[in-house]
């Protein structure tokens, strides 16, 4: 049996094609072009860490590509794993049988039988997008708007959204379950984190949804899928809302270097990936996006070096710990390094702030295993168990643990 983070086989679907925008920038085109990137952002990083057989160049020691940035960076130490929970879901965490929770369930449920629907217009206005601006008003991508033009943006956002979030293949669930659920500082707003089942394939994901609550109505103003290394929603459309006025962010020119990295990944072309980084370094990103490209690198380098990747992924995380879907990779690799005390703290880091699933219970009664702390990994199996009975993983853990 296979232990460890080594998971099964998947094929990825195949990448949308990449059009080039026209020159002239028209809200709606803006748009509809980056409903492309939404869609591969949540695909390309997963595949290219989930797969069991990474199809990748094979490279001598002269000829391996290494992105090394021009500008030179605090090393830290392999060994360190940050493990303090981001900010963002620091908030006051609700007990799992609340009224709210109950409420946030059934919001959740409508709204994915209205993307499974494809009905946009209902999908659109569950969304908050006045709310969603204001996330992306501290990236300063709304400082180059007029009220003219941003009316005149709002106006065409509000139809659209819908049609972009009901084009994501992978936001298509038949089953949905809440893991935890912890209230933000402003009243009304609430961070979740689920577990998803894909409705076109045995799939599994993790997502976290930002949920605002006026009156008796809910709606939705940002959500990210953390299996893999991908960027929030409202960060994945500030690129198109900064690059409407002309005195936009010059970072958000590097949308279509994004779009390459993405598109390079899909493909598992090493030798793109790297290239692709390279023309990104023009560009002054801000945080979140730096830790996205730092993360891409790692897991570029994974497969040959594992050490470097290790780096790169805790670089990553100073960036910005709020990217939970790092830990896992940082785990695998450390499993992979043989450094299992460090994989099972980024693990249980993750199932702390997520909930459990049976899956990564599953890898952490493993790496239990290996530490020979045969009671601990006992407990991470019952854990898998009880998200689901039918794990094999767990069943076969819990029963050789217990000979």
């Amino acid at each position: 049996m296979t232990r460890g983070f080594i998971p099964p086989k998947l094929e990825p679907p195949p990448a949308p094609r990449l059009a080039k925008p026209p020159k002239q920038i028209r809200v709606p085109v803006v748009l509809f072009a980056l409903v492309i990137l939404a869609g591969t952002c949540t695909t390309a990083v997963y595949f290219l860490i989930k797969k069991e057989e990474v199809p990748q160049p094979h490279f001598s020691s002269s000829t391996n590509p290494v992105y090394r940035p021009k500008s030179t960076t605090t090393t830290i130490a392999a060994r360190i794993v940050s493990i303090a929970p981001p900010p963002s879901t620091q908030p006051t965490r609700l007990n799992v049988g609340s009224e709210t929770k109950a409420e946030i369930q059934a919001f959740l449920e409508s709204w994915s039988s209205a993307i499974n629907e494809n009905s946009d217009k209902a999908v659109g206005s569950m969304f908050d997008a006045p709310r969603d601006f204001e996330e992306m008003r501290s990236l300063g991508v709304l400082d180059g708007y007029s009220d003219r033009l941003f009316a005149r943006f709002s106006e065409s956002f509000t139809p659209t959204i819908g049609q972009l979030i009901c084009n994501d293949p992978l936001i298509h669930f038949r089953e949905l379950k809440i893991g935890k659920v912890y209230s933000l500082s402003d009243p009304g707003e609430f961070l979740i984190y689920s577990r998803a089942w894909n409705l076109d394939s045995k799939r599994e994901f993790d997502y976290r949804w930002w949920l605002r609550k006026s009156g008796p109505s809910w709606k939705i103003y940002d959500y990210q899928c953390l299996d893999g290394i991908n960027l929030r929603i409202s960060r994945i459309l500030a690129f198109a809302v900064g690059k409407v006025p002309q005195n936009g962010p010059a970072w958000c020119d590097g949308h279509h270097g994004f779009r390459n990295v993405i598109k390079a990944c899909n493909e598992h072309d090493n030798h793109a990936i790297v290239r692709a980084l390279y023309a990104l370094e023009q560009f002054h990103f801000p945080a979140e996006y730096e830790s996205i490209l730092l993360a891409t690198r790692g897991v570029t380098v994974s497969k040959n070096d594992h050490a470097e990747a290790i780096r790169l992924f805790t670089q990553a995380l100073a960036k910005n710990p709020d990217n939970p879907g790092i830990y896992i990779a940082q785990a695998r690799a450390f499993w992979m390094t043989k450094q299992y005390e460090n994989s099972a703290k980024a693990t249980e880091a993750y199932l702390d702030l997520t909930g459990d699933n049976a899956l990564l219970c599953g890898k952490l009664g493993n790496t239990y295993e290996e530490l020979h702390q045969l009671s601990k990994a006992a407990e991470a199996y019952r854990r898998g168990l009880f998200c689901d009975p039918n794990s094999r993983e767990n069943r076969e853990g819990l029963a050789r643990v217990n000979r």
